[in-house]
């Protein structure tokens, strides 16, 4: 897919994707590996810091509950695994 510059489009295309035999293409390993490619990104994305509020007024209830349980799981890796 080309960058058409929509963010709708870019959203629909990455929540939609499928490998070639049209079974979904992501495992989780893969999605969080991506997700934390574009943490780090955003983190050091100058209007990231610079309007915060903008950013997370798109995320859902659902995606931050869940964004949250995460942060959860990997704070109880870290206590438990010392990682």
């Amino acid at each position: 897919m080309a960058w058409s510059g929509s963010y709708a489009a870019l959203w629909q295309y990455l929540r939609e994707f499928t490998n070639v035999g049209g079974d979904p293409a992501y495992d989780a390993n893969g999605i969080l590996m991506l997700m934390l490619a574009l943490a780090d990104n955003l983190r050091e994305c100058p209007s990231a810091q610079e309007e915060p509020r903008e950013l997370a007024e798109t995320i859902t209830p659902e995606q931050a509950e869940f964004l949250e349980r995460l942060v959860s799981w990997a704070k109880a890796s870290h206590r438990a695994y010392g990682a």
